[in-house]
């Protein structure tokens, strides 16, 4: 059936030969380069050499200055050394800086420096989404957190945790809240669809279309991730019509996971005649496409079984035909559809427009652009590779 070939990560029920995909697939969506996590840890290499041996006086010093009956107060450099220098231990004493430089006069706060975002990768660096998620939520912040990039990375921590239910509560504050007067961030509401698509359940594929519908309405113009998520959705909530007309709703109709997914959702609705212009469009772009367009090889097991059950004799002669050549050329691929759906997102190495010049600004005010090649704290073994970027986003 269906939920063998969409599959989820944390998916109570799923047997058979996915059942390894719990070890071997990727939890996160997000490269850390994306999230500005790279240029956060240069950032702390630098500053704990700065402080070279006085890094513990510096913690004192900021414990005495944050308490309540301190006449000190807690100055924009004060709260952006600690959010450098901070360990899992010193968390206390950063939520002890943070309450206090939210509550002086707000005459003094002033400073360009957007604090929310570098908070989140502080909390990300020390694996802490609990405490992250804490302080989101609470009101006595307001503003601090008030950005694009802080709820996205906010919500990337939570997705490679697996707390997918809290990505949507996240999300509904950010509705209540109306932050920055946008009611649809593109890479929150992929988060979004991304955690819906990683629960799968009733409750989540309604949640996803009801946001869908309120996207549409208000003329947001869905990104192909947050399309293929919730076409995914869809086709494991046994609704392949949904998920035909999502998928109707991008503009990169021969990218290598909306046309995998195409071809199921025609196959789950009976339409195999149909298929076939998909499968020959690849053969029709070979001479100008430079990256090889391919097809998952269980999804031509699916459009087999379903051609070998028709009674369409020309329909199986030109199926044998393009499978022949498809195998023969190299355009069949050993990747799932679980693995295009769920394939990391490295927004750096996309073209820039308007709005991710906006995104840009929080990125470039927390230092974020700084050596960009550093180590990469996540664990790389185990992912699947990234196409290139025509395929990918």
């Amino acid at each position: 059936m269906l939920r063998n070939i969409i599959r989820c990560v944390g998916l109570q029920g799923y047997n058979g030969i996915y059942s390894n995909l719990v070890t071997n697939s990727a939890r996160t969506l997000y490269t850390v380069q994306s999230l500005g996590l790279d240029g956060y840890e240069s950032n702390r290499t630098r500053t704990k050499s700065m402080f070279s041996s006085t890094v513990d006086r510096f913690k004192e010093k900021m414990n005495n200055y944050s308490s309540e009956d301190s006449k000190n107060l807690v100055f924009s450099e004060d709260l952006k050394n600690i959010v450098h220098l901070a360990e899992k231990e010193d968390i206390p004493l950063v939520i002890k800086m943070l309450k206090k430089f939210a509550t002086q006069n707000s005459e003094l706060r002033f400073g360009s420096y957007v604090f929310g975002p570098v908070i989140m990768r502080m909390f990300y660096y020390l694996q802490d989404e609990e405490t992250a998620l804490q302080c989101f939520k609470d009101k006595s912040y307001d503003g601090i957190f008030d950005q694009w990039m802080s709820y996205q990375i906010l919500c990337d921590m939570l997705y490679e945790k697996q707390r997918y239910q809290d990505i949507l509560d996240v999300y509904d504050l950010i509705q209540e809240r109306q932050i920055e007067g946008s009611m649809f961030p593109k890479h929150t509401i992929i988060l979004v669809f991304g955690a819906c698509y990683k629960m799968n359940t009733p409750e989540s594929f309604k949640y996803a279309t009801t946001l869908w519908k309120k996207m549409l309405s208000a003329g947001h113009s869905p990104m192909r991730r947050t399309v293929t998520f919730g076409a995914g959705l869809a086709l494991a909530q046994n609704a392949p019509h949904i998920a035909l007309e999502m998928l109707y709703n991008t503009k990169q109709q021969n990218y290598i996971t909306v046309r995998n997914m195409k071809v199921l959702a025609m196959i789950e609705l009976g339409r195999t005649d149909d298929v076939i212009p998909v499968l020959r469009s690849v053969l029709e772009a070979v001479g100008g496409s430079l990256t090889k367009q391919t097809f998952c090889a269980e999804i031509l097991e699916r459009v087999r079984a379903a051609v070998d059950k028709s009674d369409n004799k020309e329909l199986k002669i030109d199926y044998d035909r393009i499978e022949k050549y498809l195998k023969e050329n190299g355009h069949v691929s050993d990747q799932t559809i679980n693995d295009l759906i769920c394939m990391e997102i490295d927004t750096k190495s996309m073209p820039t427009n308007n709005m991710g010049n906006k995104n840009q600004t929080f990125i470039n005010a927390s230092f974020s652009r700084d050596n960009q090649n550093s180590r990469n704290r996540r664990p790389m073994s185990g992912r699947p590779q990234r196409p290139g970027l025509s395929e990918m986003y």
